[in-house]
């Protein structure tokens, strides 16, 4: 398990945390409940925040962020967001895996062969 701790969060950032955690969207929640119930031994956290951003979902024990991505990440400013918060995550250490909304809610079982391939490859 890793420790984030190249940027303390600040107590906003936690606040913004708890608040998103109680808004989840419909494939936050799809996906939410497949991790939860998936029998890996794995632990995912939602809404995790990790320096000034917040994670959707995130394994301490893989590093892997996962990010659930909907509409509003379709715009040019929304792109360059993503690239400079992807980097930011990767020089913690972390790795990042998106996938759209319509992803998670038509290709579910892909997602989890994606990640049991993840959680296999980091068991070797």
């Amino acid at each position: 398990m890793r420790t984030l701790n190249r940027n303390p969060v600040t107590e906003e950032t936690r606040e913004r945390a708890r608040v998103l955690r109680k808004g989840s969207t419909k494939p936050e929640k799809i996906l939410w409940r497949t991790l939860r119930a998936y029998q890996t031994g794995v632990k995912f956290r939602r809404q995790y925040p990790i320096g000034s951003y917040i994670a959707d979902f995130y394994s301490p024990d893989l590093a892997l962020v996962i990010e659930v991505d909907g509409g509003s990440h379709d715009t040019d400013d929304a792109r360059s967001h993503d690239l400079v918060r992807d980097d930011y995550l990767r020089t913690c250490g972390l790795t990042v895996r998106r996938f759209t909304n319509y992803q998670v809610c038509h290709n579910l079982e892909e997602i989890c062969s994606e990640l049991a391939a993840i959680i296999e490859s980091q068991r070797k």
